[in-house]
């Protein structure tokens, strides 16, 4: 039998009733556990001991296929183009972890005195909250609504910086590695990763250079919008990773899906 999570269940919760039990006893019968992520695959042999090899690590990833008809370019806009890729909730709703209103604000103060647009793809139904911020900021932000995901992979290559938000203030900041972020990766653009500090995608970022990360709030994002502006500028009003020699293709879903593909034939 194989366990694969996709969530991090009792861990994410740091539950101890009934259905700890329950899943301590599907792990004891299993073969192999599967996690998404090193970081969950740690804590998991820590909260649940099982004999050494039981847990494994395999990644979401991205579809090579998805992106070999897109086209890599670098940008050469006359603005600096930040982009959101995916849904969010604005005003606060449901799912508020991924609420882009410090965002929002930090790019409002500083906007109008720099070359620079905020882009969110693929937020749904537009609402009143958005077309007026639309007006504050003379449409240097915009939201678009949903779009075929080979639309959404152009949009990732044609920004000069792709970001992320995730503050759940739970748990979940520990592990969570979103499905977009490995598109994101692909993409071969700088990431902007807005949550708590020490998160899981706050630490891959930094420890692969993709990107940088900042707290979700309005100060500390408008400072690092600033940084941002001013090193596209100074390079020419371009921006790259410092990790230019970073190898995505371990994070790609033939990769993955090889790898677990070994890990079945040895159950």
């Amino acid at each position: 039998m194989v366990l694969d999570y996709r969530d991090p269940w009792n861990l994410w919760n740091d539950g101890h009733g009934i259905a700890s039990i329950l899943e301590h006893r599907n792990i004891r019968k299993s073969d192999k556990v599967i996690c998404f992520s090193d970081d969950f695959r740690r804590d998991m042999q820590k909260r649940f001991p099982a004999q050494k090899g039981k847990y494994e690590t395999v990644y979401n990833g991205f579809y090579e296929k998805a992106w070999e008809e897109i086209e890599a370019k670098q940008t050469d806009h006359k603005r600096m183009v930040f982009k959101y890729i995916g849904e969010i909730s604005f005003p606060a709703g449901k799912d508020s972890f991924r609420n882009p209103k410090e965002l929002i604000d930090a790019f409002l103060n500083i906007c109008n005195d720099m070359d620079m647009e905020l882009q969110f793809i693929g937020v749904g139904q537009q609402t009143r909250e958005m077309r007026i911020v639309e007006q504050k900021s003379k449409h240097k932000i915009t939201f678009c609504s949903p779009v075929p995901v080979a639309e959404s992979l152009r949009q990732m290559s044609d920004g000069d910086v792709l970001i992320s938000i995730h503050d759940a203030g739970n748990q979940s900041d520990q592990y969570i590695l979103s499905a977009k972020l490995f598109d994101y990766l692909r993409s071969g653009k700088v990431i902007l990763n807005i949550g708590k500090a020490g998160s899981a995608l706050s630490k891959f970022i930094k420890k692969n250079g993709v990107g940088f990360s900042c707290e979700n709030q309005r100060t500390v994002i408008e400072k690092r919008l600033v940084w941002l502006y001013d090193l596209w500028q100074k390079n020419g009003r371009s921006i790259e990773r410092q990790n230019k020699i970073f190898d995505c293709s371990l994070y790609g879903r033939d990769y993955q899906n090889e790898k677990y593909s070994r890990l079945l034939r040895r159950v």
